[in-house]
């Protein structure tokens, strides 16, 4: 069947627009996924089973969580102040709902260490921020019992190379942010894909890969653009001068989204792209919500924008990591300098860049600058962006860039002690 191509293009162009706020309202959201392994051996702990993830999840939804179900599977939990979800891979993950302090996301984390942590102490058993499974190969783990994972691992079978391993092997730190209007939008996506190379480098927390030390760096980088090019990755159109919500539209009606949700069934549509499922005649706004989480680009765009680049980061990075980008991109004077830059910038720039930065690591030069200066001049801008209170985020991040360390190097130096204390910076512990 032949839809309406206009009509769906305007459709998901006003969902989008719909996500607009006034800059006094402007918030922040804060994702991060975590790991949960055998304290011993850090191998990764299975779903199934009353010392499995499940059965932690059972635990935890006897306080504050109320427990998530698809079927008769535990698969999350819902709270006051943030959600949990299940990864496929059993990556555990907190969304935080948006505040507009740093202060109060920092709170709700910490509370929500100091509710699960016991109870792995309990089970001999850690949780762990690091980009990739510093033990596990993802042969050895199962895949979560959730429709939504089943369709996806069935449809990257003859994408990329590494999609598998996106899928269960790798952990990360998001961000959400808001937009006031179209070109505000067009700013912060635009100076987000301009800084990718660099996040993906200077946040690189992924020392390990399939159980041995990676050589390279930005193993994170390497596995999303082996993952489903089409749907992954950085997409040209950021960088058109007047991209905006439209172009967006377009870039997800040319590709499949994998599943559709009708009503409360979940249909797999293979390789049938979005434009030739998408009814705009019979939808829901859930339904129109499922397209916009079926890709995965470096920064994805729903009713706010998230970046996508940073691995899981252990407290108190991850909240640094957020003072980053609050300071950046929600000061109108540092998103215009860097706006500015980025405009000089070509997505094939960018995507040599990144290339460079695998290859060489934080040695690799950004343009005029070396990727540490480069990251020295920003958090100077974020810091003075931010409020008096909010400053303090960033301390833990400026000493690890004044020491020419990122987090994969700092794990690596402390190497000869052993894999497990050379983590043991990236456990969480009840105070964070």
């Amino acid at each position: 069947m032949t839809y309406n191509f206009e009509k769906q293009k305007e459709l998901l162009l006003s969902f989008i627009k719909n996500g607009e706020k006034e800059k006094s309202d402007f918030k922040l959201g804060l994702e991060m996924e975590h790991f949960i392994l055998w304290k011993d051996t850090l191998g990764a702990v299975p779903y199934t089973g009353d010392q499995g993830i499940s059965g932690i999840l059972q635990e935890l939804s006897k306080g504050d969580w109320s427990p998530l179900y698809e079927g008769q599977h535990l698969l999350g939990a819902v709270g006051k102040e943030a959600n949990l979800s299940l990864e496929p891979g059993g990556q555990l993950e907190i969304s935080i709902f948006p505040y507009q302090s740093l202060e109060k996301i920092d709170q709700i984390y910490r509370k929500f260490l100091q509710q699960l942590i016991p109870i792995l102490d309990r089970r001999k058993m850690v949780l762990m921020a690091t980009g990739y499974q510093p033990e596990s190969r993802i042969e050895e783990i199962e895949l979560l019992p959730k429709k939504r994972y089943y369709y996806m691992f069935k449809y990257f079978f003859d994408k990329g190379l590494y999609a598998h391993n996106m899928m269960k092997g790798t952990a990360s730190t998001q961000i959400n942010l808001d937009y006031s209007d179209q070109e505000d939008y067009r700013k912060k996506v635009r100076v987000a894909a301009f800084l990718s190379p660099l996040v993906y480098t200077i946040f690189d927390n992924s020392p390990f890969f399939k159980g041995e030390v990676y050589a390279k760096t930005s193993l994170r980088s390497l596995i999303w653009y082996n993952c489903d090019r089409e749907r992954c990755g950085l997409p040209a159109i950021f960088f058109q001068n007047d991209y905006g919500y439209a172009d967006y539209a377009e870039y997800l009606l040319a590709i499949p989204p994998i599943i559709i949700k009708r009503g409360q069934e979940l249909l797999f549509t293979a390789a049938k792209k979005l434009a030739e499922v998408f009814d705009p005649a019979n939808y829901t706004e859930q339904e129109i919500w499922q397209f916009f989480t079926m890709v995965f680009p470096d920064i994805r765009t729903k009713k706010y924008i998230e970046i996508r680049m940073g691995d899981s980061l252990p407290y108190p990075y991850n909240l640094a990591y957020l003072a980053f980008w609050k300071g950046l991109l929600y000061d109108q004077t540092n998103l215009q300098k860097i706006d500015d830059r980025a405009k000089e910038f070509l997505a094939s720039d960018l995507l040599r860049l990144r290339q460079e930065m695998i290859e060489h690591g934080p040695q690799a030069s950004y343009g005029r600058q070396s990727i540490f200066e480069l990251m020295e001049e920003l958090l100077i801008m974020a810091k003075r962006a931010l409020n008096p209170s909010e400053k303090k985020y960033l301390a833990a991040l400026i000493e690890l860039v004044a020491a020419r360390q990122t987090p994969r190097s700092k794990s690596l130096a402390r190497l000869s002690e052993g894999k497990n204390k050379a983590l043991r910076w990236c456990q969480l512990t009840e105070g964070g």
